[in-house]
């Protein structure tokens, strides 16, 4: 398989896909990251970066409601 982008153009698509998904539920980052656990400099070092250990990804993704998404997203074909 070929993928068409580079490992960290889908950090950076991940990073703002969240980041958009945060502003539409209306939260700030400092509540974000307050409602996950996630410290603020980690947060903001993803969304400007898209680097994130798995752990706070996890956090991340529970409070945005898109965690069984990205369950779903690894699963073998």
């Amino acid at each position: 398989v070929i993928s068409l982008i580079t490992p960290r153009q889908a950090q950076q698509q991940i990073a703002a896909h969240l980041r958009n998904r945060r502003l539409s539920m209306g939260l700030t980052q400092e509540g974000l990251a307050e409602r996950s656990g996630v410290s603020l400099p980690t947060l903001r070092k993803f969304e400007q970066k898209g680097v994130l250990s798995l752990e706070s990804l996890r956090k991340l993704a529970l409070v945005l409601d898109c965690l069984d998404s990205l369950v779903k997203a690894t699963e073998p074909r």
